[in-house]
């Protein structure tokens, strides 16, 4: 049964809830009451029973008594689709930056607000989505929250939070919600984001969640903008086992950050469509280093085909990898391709997926589809007998022979999904 909770004029969620803790039955249709015996008052079994209910039934279940009233409200707000279902709870106010007034406007309808209401509802929040109304509801004025509620968390238990931004009048929207016992955290920068405001952004992150675990950044801004809050930003999160940047992030000071990271187990970069040029080569330092990146098992770069071999060689950190996800956004030659796959087939003996998306320099771009891609470029993979996915996005034709196919299903018993050059005339084309 879909959610009920979502409509054209705004997201009535905090509403239909307010109904739910003001409702009493009916004197008409009195219920009987449940006995000690029956199962549906063991707190465990129902909570069970509610984990897997839509909204609408733990809205109903809400109204039943005191007892499943709880257990039904921590359920029905423990995952909320976007921040303003908790704010409406407040004010119905537009909750934007507008005039000047608005602000003194907004204010004033915070002073009259339940915040003990509020309180009440917020102590239940675990997760937060990315969804909102539309760009009137966005940014938050968050001046306003601070002001009025101080510097405590709005979401003390607040463990996954999601934020899209939008614009660049206040990236500061998210920084209220933030607690220290956060484990995830989504941040997407929607082009036209200014590079500023998402470096004074992740100054004010940092130190705020000790308890991350994963961090997920989108963002189009140039990488050395904002390597040194964000590598601060890491830093100041120990007990993180999962990064993803986007592919032109790792520059010198965010890599030395996240080669600290004892129990990082993922580094990978967010899809990037983009032509080669608008790389730079700054944010493809990528490295690895003694006593760095111990337990990591996933790993995702982009650098220039030779840089990228040279990493690669460095077989104490690649033997423990499992999958690998490589951009090379320009190439001189087709030696330059083969050398990546020699680096990594003579170290990486536990892969089971690898990728490798590889762009020629524009100079060779036009007449690059001409030259075929031997089997031999990865005949160094032949070594992986754990491999179960590699995919190789070049633009260059690859002719197999029946006792190719033959040797690659020798080598490769798991094998589950082989993709060679899929679109041989397409300069880029990336994996999933």
């Amino acid at each position: 049964m879909s959610q009920p909770f979502a409509t054209e004029s705004g997201i009535t969620l905090a509403s239909k809830l307010d109904q739910s803790v003001t409702h009493t039955p009916s004197p008409l249709t009195p219920r009987p009451p449940l006995r000690p015996g029956n199962p549906l008052v063991i707190k465990e079994i129902l909570k069970l029973i509610l984990q897997f209910a839509d909204q609408r039934s733990r809205a109903a279940a809400s109204k039943v008594c005191q007892l499943w009233s709880g257990i039904a409200l921590d359920e029905l707000w423990r995952s909320l689709p976007s921040i303003f279902p908790l704010l409406k709870l407040l004010t119905h106010r537009k909750w934007v930056l507008t005039p000047t007034t608005y602000h003194k406007n907004l204010l004033s309808s915070l002073a009259k607000a339940d915040w003990d209401r509020f309180k009440q509802y917020a102590l239940r929040v675990r997760s937060v989505g990315a969804g909102h109304t539309g760009r009137a509801d966005l940014p938050l004025d968050s001046a306003a929250l601070v002001q009025m509620f101080g510097p405590s968390p709005l979401l003390p238990n607040l463990k996954t939070l999601s934020w899209r931004f939008i614009q660049s009048k206040n990236c500061m929207s998210i920084v209220p919600f933030i607690g220290p016992k956060l484990e995830s955290l989504v941040l997407v920068m929607e082009e036209g984001i200014e590079s500023l405001e998402q470096s004074l952004l992740m100054q004010s992150l940092s130190r705020r969640m000790p308890a991350l675990k994963s961090l997920r950044l989108v963002s189009f801004s140039p990488a050395h903008h904002m390597t040194t809050s964000l590598a601060a930003l890491i830093s100041s999160s120990p007990k993180l086992t999962r990064i993803e940047l986007p592919p032109f992030f790792l520059t010198q000071e965010i890599v030395a950050a996240t080669a600290q990271l004892p129990l990082l187990a993922e580094l990978s970069f967010s899809k990037w469509t983009k032509a080669a040029e608008t790389y730079h080569e700054s944010g493809m330092s990528f490295k690895f280093t003694p006593a760095s990146f111990l337990g990591l098992d996933i790993l995702s770069f982009a650098s220039l085909p030779n840089r990228m071999a040279e990493v690669l060689q460095s077989t104490d950190h690649v033997g423990r990898l499992r999958t690998v996800f490589l951009d090379c956004p320009a190439y001189n030659s087709l030696r330059e391709v083969e050398n990546v796959f020699a680096a990594l087939g003579s170290g990486a003996q536990n892969l089971d997926n690898v990728q490798l998306v590889c762009s020629p320099i524009p100079q060779l771009a036009s007449s690059s589809s001409k030259d075929s891609l031997s089997v031999d470029t990865i005949r160094p993979l032949f070594s992986c007998t754990q491999l179960r996915r590699l995919y190789l996005s070049a633009p260059h034709m690859v002719p197999l022979q029946d006792e190719d196919v033959i040797e690659m299903g020798k080598c490769w018993p798991a094998m589950r999904n082989l993709i060679l050059c899929p679109s041989p005339l397409v300069n880029r084309d990336r994996g999933q």
